[in-house]
């Protein structure tokens, strides 16, 4: 019988690893069917078929999702393919750290524990004082003192860019 994903779990592994893959250095490789979670075993079960939209569970259409979402990220932010990258904290669950490339930077976090995580992180000279936004949940941070905190939920990922200050020049 053809293999499946029998843990919903996995599929949550698998966004936590395509975030990582896909804002680390170098360039990423993806595999056919990374994007949907797409299983498959040895020859010829390694050569299905890509699933239509319309056959894809709630969990492979929550995997394209963030796939595209972050493919995005990295599209448009030049700190996630060309940038310095610094290591913020690398423990059993938690995993950060920033990339800048002149006024471009991201901070990219991993909660891969099964309860909620706190990080207390020093922001360095990466990343100014201000408000920063989640590109995946828009949660919002707050670097000050050269310091930010927060927690991540259970098998969270985060990417924090500096949110845009509209205000500026209005009276």
């Amino acid at each position: 019988p053809p293999l499946h994903v029998d843990t919903p779990a996995a599929y949550e592994k698998l966004k936590l690893a395509i975030g990582f893959l896909l804002s680390i250095d170098g360039v990423p490789m993806i595999y056919y069917g990374d994007e949907v979670g797409l299983t498959g075993a040895g020859d010829p079960d390694n050569r299905r078929m890509l699933p239509r939209d319309d056959q894809l569970d709630t969990a492979q259409k929550s995997v394209r999702e963030y796939f595209s979402r972050i493919s995005a990220l990295r599209s448009s932010h030049p700190a996630l393919r060309y940038g310095n990258r610094r290591l913020l904290v690398a423990d059993e669950t938690r995993y950060a750290f920033v990339r800048r490339q002149f006024d471009d930077r991201v901070l990219a976090v991993w909660n891969k524990g099964t309860a909620e995580a706190v990080f207390d992180l020093p922001a360095g000279s990466e990343l100014s004082d201000g408000k920063y936004a989640d590109v995946l949940t828009g949660k919002k941070i707050l670097v000050e003192s050269g310091r930010t905190k927060f927690s991540l939920g259970p098998m969270e990922s985060a990417f924090f860019i500096p949110e845009i200050d509209n205000s500026a020049g209005k009276k």
